[in-house]
């Protein structure tokens, strides 16, 4: 008897088991809607101008998923605690009161405070106050946490995005051929304000990031209207930088391999010891995070040699690349007049800079014409 209730509990344990409501099949998830065009403004027409002949959405709507979640990798938010602390500065030796003004100096603090209750800029609200010889702060502040490479966005004010689009354009993607953003660039080009990047323990104020699938560009606010050239200059440097150096990177180093531009210099010379003080004489430049050091590898020393060569011409504009330098020193940080003779003793650093400009308008990429804008 006690067999027969076990075969039949066993039966219809099997029977739940094998029920068609509860089998377990895969959740997928697809990716949302996207509405488009997201508004009736008069910069709506040109954002869906550039979908028909580009294939990439400009939003200035969209989720928290749209923009911080990518494909294969972690949630890429940067997130951020306001906390609070007391602190108590000796007065005369790290606080000095002038009436109601208090500034505050030590060797990792510097700041000015108002004696009372107050709120920054920033919207902190701070105490200060004297206590016998010291003053004493109670103050909030912002803790940014997230994972390396994080980043925190928010969404733009609509009447300042058209100013955003324009500048986008006139920065970008006018100059490259509707080909080559069609084939290169991500879906959806994110548009926003207060742009922050998160990087060993500290935010950067930016005005455009990238991280995989990701596309960010900041200033859609007042602040568009007030950026000064050398802002704008720096955010399309950024911008391009990324296209072309990490985007593009492994159709343009194998354009440029089909060329002369990697026979011109001896890299097991330029990889050896103290070959720094001789760069220009071999071709190379080895501009700022492109370097080039002792004991490479010779395909990184190529890599990082084609890399510098084109953050160079997007950094600097064609007079400045021929302007006469003060002397024929090497500096990795300035390019000033690195195709002068003065510089370019052996006129490599020129043939390979003119190899490379020729080889990337087969791609349909006028480099030096980007170098060239604003300034």
């Amino acid at each position: 008897m006690k067999y027969k209730l076990f075969y039949i509990l066993l039966i219809a344990l099997a029977w739940v088991g094998c029920n068609d409501e509860d089998a377990l099949t895969p959740t997928l998830e697809s990716e949302p809607v996207i509405q488009f065009p997201q508004g009736d403004h008069d910069y709506d027409a040109r954002i869906g101008d550039w979908y028909t002949r580009c294939g990439f959405y400009i939003l200035y709507k969209y989720t928290p998923r749209e923009l911080y979640f990518n494909m294969g990798q972690s949630w890429m938010e940067m997130t951020t605690d306001t906390l609070s602390r007391t602190e108590k500065y000796k007065i005369d030796e790290e606080a000095f009161v002038d009436g109601d003004n208090v500034f505050i100096y030590t060797e990792t603090v510097s700041g000015n405070y108002l004696l009372g209750e107050h709120e920054t800029d920033a919207g902190f609200r701070y105490m200060a106050k004297i206590e016998g010889d010291y003053v004493v702060i109670d103050e909030e502040y912002e803790e940014n946490k997230g994972r390396e490479s994080s980043f925190k966005m928010d969404m733009p004010d609509e009447a300042y995005v058209g100013k955003q689009v324009a500048w986008l354009e006139e920065m970008f993607l006018n100059l490259y051929q509707d080909s080559v953003l069609r084939a290169n660039l991500p879906l959806k080009l994110m548009l926003g304000k207060n742009l922050y990047k998160y990087s060993r323990g500290a935010s950067e104020k930016l005005s455009f990031y990238s991280v995989s699938n990701v596309f960010a560009l900041s200033h859609g606010d007042p602040s568009i209207e007030s950026m000064t050239m050398e802002e704008k200059r720096v955010g399309k440097e950024d911008l391009h930088k990324w296209f072309l150096i990490e985007k593009l990177y492994d159709k343009v180093v194998s354009v440029v391999k089909s060329s002369e531009f990697f026979h011109v210099t001896d890299y097991e010379e330029a990889v050896a010891w103290g070959a720094s003080n001789k760069f220009y004489s071999l071709g190379v430049v080895g501009y700022d995070k492109y370097n080039i050091g002792w004991n490479f590898p010779v395909e990184t020393a190529k890599n990082n040699d084609l890399k510098g060569y084109i953050a160079m011409v997007i950094d600097y504009s064609s007079d400045e690349l021929n302007a006469v330098p003060n002397d024929g020193r090497y500096n990795r940080y300035d390019c000033t007049g690195v195709l002068d003779p003065l510089k370019d003793v052996n006129g490599l650093v020129k043939k390979k800079y003119e190899i490379l400009l020729k080889e990337l308008k087969k791609m349909g990429i006028d480099l030096q014409k980007i170098g060239n804008f604003y300034h």
